[in-house]
């Protein structure tokens, strides 16, 4: 995994987000299928569906974009998480943020 240098992340910006997932070469995919990491059973589960960030530092499941007609909400969202992560945010409170953000500025609920 190439380390990320936080001082060189973009500045979010609502209308163009897209360059920050770029820039940490982040991934945003719809999930169906989990895995329990105790036991190791994978289970396919759509109607625990969730959108989930993928990057070199692990994932991060938007639990509450929960649509997968969200798409745009989803990759708002996994972009202001890593921007509020570059600027040393914890990845708990970065979560919750992001998730709401992204909420708020689309107007849905699962």
């Amino acid at each position: 995994m190439k380390e990320l240098d936080k001082s060189k992340c973009p500045e979010f910006d609502y209308f163009d987000y897209e360059h920050i997932l770029e820039w940490a070469g982040a991934k945003v995919v719809w999930e169906d299928t989990f895995t329990n990491l105790r036991t190791g059973k994978v289970t396919h589960d759509p109607k625990r569906a969730l959108w989930t960030l993928l990057w070199g530092y692990g994932f991060i499941g938007f639990d509450t974009i929960c649509k997968k007609e969200d798409e745009a909400k989803a990759r708002m969202a996994a972009a202001m998480f890593i921007y509020l992560w570059c600027k040393g945010v914890q990845a708990s409170e970065a979560d919750a943020l992001a998730s709401l953000y992204a909420r708020h500025v689309v107007k849905s609920r699962c």
